[in-house]
């Protein structure tokens, strides 16, 4: 199959939720996985390290997910205001 035969074959909107949801399940886990090994970092009997480096690390921790959300916040389209009741 050469790169015309590839670009030409369109994904059904099923096909695209079964890749999204493959992908996102195997990276949510190596994320998880790498997240834990940072915390192996906290034992003080192997490690030493400052309160600031743990906050450096927090805000660029939380900083970097808040930006990967907003992608998929942004993704969204805003459908006005309406009351719920």
């Amino acid at each position: 199959m050469d790169n015309n035969e590839k670009k030409s074959k369109k994904r059904t909107p099923e096909q695209k939720a079964a890749k999204f949801q493959e992908l996102c399940e195997k990276r949510v886990q190596k994320a998880t996985h790498y997240l834990n090994s940072l915390g192996n970092l906290a034992n003080r009997a192997h490690y030493d390290y400052t309160q600031d480096q743990v906050n450096e690390m927090e805000k660029h921790l939380r900083a970097t997910l808040n930006e990967m959300l907003l992608k998929y916040k942004s993704q969204i389209k805003d459908q006005g205001f309406k009351f719920t009741k």
